[in-house]
């Protein structure tokens, strides 16, 4: 849902420390740790207790893929061919992201929103509010994806306004 107020929602999906780093080290156990240089990575304050636990990428699968959790990752994310399309796909996400990054994106994911990802808000003449990913716009109007995963096509001569928004689509 797109966020009208502009005011920042909370970080964490309510997981679980040791839950946010197994997934975290789930989506990076696609390939093996690179030695040499660690990248400088200032941890906030009010996600220590996420960095002071092992994570466990057995776990984190299981996590990722469980459709009755409180992450349920793979409605929207697709991994070795199984998930959604709602997100960017992360079957390679752990070949060029570090551990902190994806977790950060797990515990915020405003903070960086990947290209060609961005929320849309639109607010068509009749008063109803759409919100999707935006995927196209044309001058017919505008395709964007739903939190479902629906295509949708919303034509320009419906649309009173609309605005990309600053935040993302998944949940935080």
């Amino acid at each position: 849902t797109g966020n009208v107020t502009g005011a920042r929602r909370p970080v964490n999906l309510g997981l679980e420390p040791e839950e946010a780093r197994a997934i975290a080290s789930f989506l990076v156990s696609f390939q093996p740790e690179k030695g040499g240089e660690e990248i400088e990575f200032e941890v906030p304050e009010k996600w220590k207790r996420y960095f002071s636990t092992k994570g466990d990428p057995k776990r984190g699968e299981k996590i990722f893929n469980d459709p009755e959790g409180t992450a349920n990752c793979a409605k929207c994310h697709l991994v070795k061919g199984q998930g959604g399309s709602v997100g960017p796909e992360l079957s390679f996400v752990g070949t060029s992201r570090t551990r902190e990054f994806l977790l950060e994106s797990i515990l915020d994911p405003d903070a960086v929103i990947t290209s060609g990802y961005k929320t849309i808000l639109i607010l068509t003449k009749e008063g109803k509010f759409i919100t999707g990913i935006k995927k196209n716009e044309d001058d017919s109007g505008f395709d964007i994806v739903d939190k479902n995963g629906k295509d949708r096509h919303i034509p320009r001569n419906r649309i009173k306004k609309f605005k990309t928004q600053k935040t993302s689509t998944m949940p935080g």
